[in-house]
Parts: C-alpha cells; structure tokens; sequence
C-alpha cells in the first residue's frame, strides 16, 4: 500500500511499483487515519509511507499499529537528514524524496529480502526502537546563536527569512541583516522544522511563511519574499515545494473569448 498525502508522489510511487509483478497494489492513502484502517483490512505486507503528513505523520502512523500487523516499511521522507542517520542505523530503508527507478530498485530488493527472511518481530522490534531513538532526540531548533566579534547574537527562528549555503557555511538572513555561521545546508535541514522551511535550491532554504508570491517567468519560478528578495526555485525541488504549499502551483489565466 501507498500512503502519501501528495496525489503526485502517490503516483510516482504507484509507477514505479507496476514494474514488480509479485507485488500487487492493494490500497492507496492520503492521510494516516486512512492508512490505519487500510492495514486493519488487508494487512499488507509493504507500506512506502511518506512521513510528512498533516495531523497524523508517518511516525503516528507506525506507533498506532500493532507489531503482529506491522507490514515492511519503506519511508518516504524529504531532506530530514536527522530521520535519514536514524532509519540507516536501525537497517530500515528509506527513499529520499525526489528518487528515481534505481533508488526504487535498489528499495524493492532490500523489501524482499526482507521479507524472505521472514523475521517480523526482529523488524517490528528494530522499527519501534528507531521511533523511540527520533521521539527522545529529535527536536527542532528555535534560535540560532551566532558569534560575532566581542558579542553572541541569538535569532529566533521564527523571525529568519530565508539562508543561503557559502561552501562549508550557511549565511542567516533576517530582514536587512545577514549572518555568516560555520554550518553546512544538508546538517542545518536536520535541525529545522521541514514543515516551517523548505529546500527550493540546493544552496537556498525558505522560511514558507516569508513567501509573499510565486512568480513564473519564461517558465521558471521566483519566489518573491516579504522584504522583497527574489529566490530561483529550482526544478528538482519544484513539487515537494508546491506539494508544502498545499499544491497552490501557479497556472496559466484562462484566454476571454472574443
């Protein structure tokens, strides 16, 4: 079963599972009370859960089902490079959201090995250990401290706009001031709300609630912040940024008849 609140990813997933034929699609969801109930009627023995979901996330997911029904889990998750650390050390495969065929394969193999070892309880047991590792370590920062020369600043997150990665440092923009701090991108996104910023570059985080508008120019997105500061959206984090925004993808005007 496919669970995925993005109708996109859903079908991108659905895609890539008909190129297995011993798998057969018994149920897709998007939201997690849905999801619940599809694995109390069929008992699947796969699940490519997305993780971030509104209400009930995939994690909520996992932690209401019984370990005798918990099936194969292949979490779909999108730049929490903390969750990526935690499902590599307790074995559990993950997919990266945006993945590709080979990835996918590579996932498959991994699930039916798994399955053919037949080791439910030990995989039950490693899943809900990964869970309780994520729920006592995992929690997003509210400030950052950055140190500047005789003095120590400390910014709310709430109150950044958007960072942008120099090499091995990140660069803090909160209205007219910027912030140079020794970080790279990939460990910051481990540290921030992914529901609060999203990756629209691979050098650029946006906090979402600075977006004033989504321009669309010669076919290519700009994302015009509260202050005025226009950001390039790129094409390999375009959907995950529409599918954050609630699919609020610009379109075309529709032509008056004459």
């Amino acid at each position: 079963m496919i669970v995925d609140d993005e109708p996109r990813s859903r079908a991108i997933a659905r895609r890539m599972l008909s190129a297995y034929p011993n798998f057969k699609l018994v149920a897709e969801c998007a939201n997690g009370y849905d999801a619940l109930a599809a694995v109390s009627e069929f008992l699947p023995h796969l699940m490519l859960l997305d993780i971030q979901m509104p209400e009930m996330d995939g994690f909520d997911v996992v932690k209401k089902i019984t370990p005798d029904q918990l099936p194969v889990v292949a979490f779909l998750t999108a730049f929490d490079q903390y969750a990526v650390r935690a499902f590599e050390v307790h074995a559990l495969d993950y997919l990266l959201k945006p993945f590709d065929e080979e990835r996918f394969a590579s996932t498959m193999q991994r699930v039916e090995e798994q399955l053919t070892r037949g080791d439910a309880p030990l995989y039950a047991q490693r899943v809900f250990t990964m869970l309780e590792t994520l729920t006592a370590a995992n929690s997003y920062a509210e400030r950052f401290i950055v140190r500047l020369r005789g003095k120590i600043l400390v910014i709310p997150v709430a109150e950044v706009d958007w960072i942008k990665a120099e090499d091995n440092y990140i660069r803090i923009h909160s209205g007219s001031s910027s912030y140079l701090d020794r970080e790279t991108l990939s460990e910051l996104c481990a540290r921030l709300d992914p529901k609060k910023f999203v990756r629209v570059h691979r050098s650029a985080l946006i906090n979402v609630d600075r977006i004033k508008e989504v321009m669309v120019i010669n076919g290519e997105y700009e994302l015009v912040l509260q202050g005025g500061v226009r950001i390039a959206l790129s094409r390999t984090y375009r959907d995950e940024f529409f599918s954050r925004l609630g699919d609020a993808k610009p379109r075309a005007p529709a032509l008056k008849k004459t």
